[in-house]
C-alpha cells in the first residue's frame, strides 16, 4: 500500500484517519514528524496513488495509475472513459477509506490534464473534491 494510514478514534468517537506528512518536516513542538489527517491525507494519498507508474512499487505491481500511457492521447470520448476507469480502478484498490461520486477531466491551455476528483470518506458523509494537473512530459 502507497499510503502508511492509521485511524484512530476521536474523542466523538468518529473515525480520524491519520498519514504520515510526505514532505518529512519536522512538528515544532515535539520535533516528530508531522501527520495529516482526513481530507488532508486523502489528498496525499490519491496523488501518490495516480502519479506512480505501473509496477514502480516493489512487490505490488497492482499499485499505481498507469495514466502516463494515456496523457499522449487526445481528449475524446473514449480516452475520457478510459482515464476515469483507470483512476477509478486505481483509488479503489489502493484507497478504501473513500467512495468516489465524480471524476471530471479537462484538457489545459498548457497541454496539461485537470483531474477533479469528486468523493466521500466513509467516516464522513460530507463531499469533497480534490484537483491535481497532470503534465504531459517525454
Amino acid at each position: 500500500m502507497v499510503s502508511t494510514y492509521k485511524s484512530v478514534f476521536s474523542e466523538l468517537g468518529t473515525k480520524v484517519y491519520t498519514d504520515l506528512d510526505f514532505s518529512l518536516k519536522a512538528n515544532p513542538f515535539n520535533g516528530d514528524i508531522r501527520k495529516k489527517s482526513n481530507a488532508d491525507a486523502i489528498k496525499q494519498s490519491f496523488k501518490n496513488l495516480l502519479f506512480l507508474k505501473n509496477g514502480e512499487k516493489p512487490f505490488d505491481r497492482k499499485v499505481g495509475g498507469g495514466l502516463e500511457d494515456l496523457l499522449f492521447e487526445p481528449l475524446d470520448a473514449i480516452t475520457t472513459i478510459q482515464l476515469q476507469q483507470a483512476i477509478l480502478t486505481t483509488i479503489q484498490n489502493g484507497e478504501p477509506r473513500v467512495l468516489i461520486l465524480d471524476i471530471q477531466l479537462s484538457d489545459t491551455e498548457d497541454q496539461a490534464l485537470d483531474i477533479t476528483i469528486k468523493y466521500t470518506m466513509r467516516n464522513v458523509f460530507e463531499p469533497t473534491s480534490v484537483n491535481f494537473i497532470m503534465y504531459r512530459s517525454r
